[in-house]
């Protein structure tokens, strides 16, 4: 959907109906235009609340086991606070960060 183009024959059938439209006006119309298109396309291949609410809930759950294996088990002592800690560190290098850990950062 974020190929979405309105060609100027559009644009021009807009002005006639609406009246002039600014850069700024033409950006915001095809944003929610997309924006639209996207939820009309979610809804119609039955996405719906309960399933958004069930993968919600799944992330909360797995971001609480994250943070627990970081702060709760200590350091090195199981693989669940192993695995995030070398999570924190090879994403941290990706980014670019100082040459200090950046799990010793959020730490201090």
């Amino acid at each position: 959907m974020s190929d979405l183009k309105f060609t100027d024959a559009e644009w021009q059938g807009m002005e006639a109906a609406c009246g002039c439209l600014s850069k700024t006006l033409r950006d915001n119309i095809l944003r929610v235009t997309q924006e639209f298109l996207r939820l009309e396309f979610y809804q119609q291949t039955g996405g719906n609340v309960a399933n958004v609410k069930v993968v919600l809930e799944s992330y909360d759950k797995a971001a609480s086991r994250f943070f627990n294996a970081i702060f709760a088990d200590p350091p090195g002592q199981s693989a669940a606070s192993i695995h995030a800690h070398d999570l924190i560190e090879v994403n941290s290098k990706r980014l670019g960060k100082s040459n200090e850990s950046l799990f010793d950062e959020m730490t201090t």
